[in-house]
């Protein structure tokens, strides 16, 4: 899945089962480590359990790059991401911890282009402000 995703143009069209997919890898994400100690002790258990986890947080790593998932429609499905990306930092699994401070890299690359991309915009819309004056100036001056 997280393959399918990866991909440029995705394979997969951003459906509502999809996105029922994705809230239920993030409810995997979200999952406790205490939790799964409570109810499996076996180790192999917990590392098949870890690798779930840690599947599932990049798989929502690729999700939050996807351009179809950054409409607003979906603001709120990304919050609850950028939330859990935090959360796992204070795991104490490695794993964790390392895919969780990648996802949170990567939120935050998009913010700084997108900033990047406003502030060119705003450079842009001033300089045409000022070549429209100077041109008023020229012409009624």
């Amino acid at each position: 899945m997280n393959f399918c995703l990866a991909l440029r143009p995705p394979l997969l069209k951003l459906t509502p089962e999809l996105v029922n997919f994705l809230q239920e890898a993030l409810q995997i994400a979200e999952s406790d480590d205490n939790a799964w100690v409570a109810k499996f002790i076996n180790p192999k258990v917990m590392t098949s359990l870890t690798k779930l986890r840690t599947a599932c947080i990049e798989l929502l790593c690729t999700t939050m790059a996807w351009a179809d998932f950054k409409t607003p429609n979906h603001s709120e499905l990304r919050a609850k991401i950028i939330s859990m990306f935090f959360k796992s930092l204070t795991c104490r699994t490695p794993e964790i911890v390392a895919v969780a401070k990648e996802g949170l890299r990567q939120v935050q690359l998009a913010f700084m282009i997108y900033n990047l991309c406003f502030f060119i915009c705003l450079i842009v819309c001033v300089c045409v402000y000022i070549y429209i004056y100077n041109i008023y100036i020229y012409i009624y001056i």
